[in-house]
Parts: structure tokens; C-alpha cells; sequence
């Protein structure tokens, strides 16, 4: 946030907030580094500063979440998404963070960043840039269908009207060529 604010909590809201920080700060600056496409320390603390800032002015909405955690992740991976586009950094790589659905549990939440702790390392290798430019319209449209859309090949089959024999075969080429692109990474 570039201009200095005030915010007036009660002493139940301090203490709630005081809670959260100490409870997911790691958490949140893990996030971070997992989706802003910087290194820089400064922009990182940047971001979570704005992150707990918003949190402190919606402690109320906070603190009705089941999940707090959650809470913090999605408005994590949010204000890092506006990072990257204020600086006007864009891969070209569909992430799986764009899908919030997938958060439904903590568990989910572990397991996004663990996932995308290794997809950014590979970003900064150019790996999956490299790697996408590989794919074929067709199988970057069946990539998303079948892995950010969660489709069943049937269902792929059906849509794009090819036999499900067609889609297995694309979708193991897809494989193979992301197994050969991560091997020559490590």
C-alpha cells in the first residue's frame, strides 16, 4: 500500500489479529514467493504487509471464515497476481492457482503450494515456458480440459468430438513431453 493508513480495532479484534498473524505468516509469505515472479525480499515483505493490512481492515469478514487460512491464501495469491501485473509480469502458462474451487480444504491449500513451490523453480528455469511453446493448440485446449478443467476423457471426447482412443493418445504424448522437459530440468 503506498500511502500510510490508520486502522482502529477493539482490543477482541487486535488480539484476533495478533492470532492470525502469528498462526500463518509463514504460511502467507510461502504463498507469496510461490506466485510473484520476484526474489526481491522487499517485494515479497511488500506483499504481505498489503496482505495483513487487508486483513486487519477485514477483520470482521475474517473472522466469520471457517477457515481463515483460506482466507489468507486466496487474498495472497490475489494481491501477488496484482503485483506481477502492476509490474507487468506475465508468463505464458496456465498456473492452477487461477482455480479457487480447488481450495476447498487446507489440505488442497498444502498441496497448491507444495505443487507450485516446483512449478515456479521450473518457470525460472524456463522449463514450462519452453514446454508450452512444445504443445500444439490441440493438446494445450486438452491439457486444460483434462487438468485445470478436470474433465474425464469422455466427457473431452464428446466436446471436441474426437474418440476417446485419440484423447488418451494425445494425453500421453502430453505426459511424455512434460516428463522430457522436467528431466532435462534436474
Amino acid at each position: 500500500m503506498d500511502e500510510q493508513k490508520t486502522i482502529r480495532l477493539t482490543k477482541e479484534e487486535e488480539r484476533y489479529f495478533n492470532e492470525l498473524y502469528n498462526a500463518y505468516f509463514n504460511y502467507v509469505v510461502k504463498i507469496i514467493k510461490c506466485v510473484i515472479y520476484s526474489q526481491n525480499t522487499d517485494d515479497i515483505t511488500s506483499c504481505c504487509q498489503d496482505v495483513f493490512f487487508l486483513a486487519a481492515q477485514k477483520i470482521r469478514t475474517v473472522g466469520k471464515y471457517s477457515s481463515p487460512q483460506k482466507w489468507l491464501a486466496v487474498t495472497a495469491i490475489n494481491i501477488s497476481r496484482n503485483f506481477n501485473r502492476k509490474n507487468k509480469i506475465n508468463i505464458d502458462f496456465t498456473s492452477a492457482l487461477e482455480d479457487y474451487d480447488f481450495m476447498e480444504s487446507d489440505e488442497n491449500i498444502e498441496i497448491l503450494v507444495t505443487e507450485n513451490i516446483v512449478f515456479n523453480d521450473l518457470i525460472r528455469g524456463g522449463i514450462i515456458i519452453e514446454l508450452w511453446k512444445s504443445m500444439s493448440e490441440r493438446e494445450k485446449q486438452l491439457y486444460n480440459l483434462k487438468y485445470r478443467k478436470k474433465l474425464e476423457n469422455e466427457e473431452i471426447s464428446e466436446l471436441l468430438k474426437v474418440s476417446e482412443d485419440t484423447i488418451r493418445a494425445t494425453l500421453s504424448r502430453i505426459r511424455q513431453k512434460v516428463e522430457k522437459h522436467i528431466s532435462r530440468y534436474h
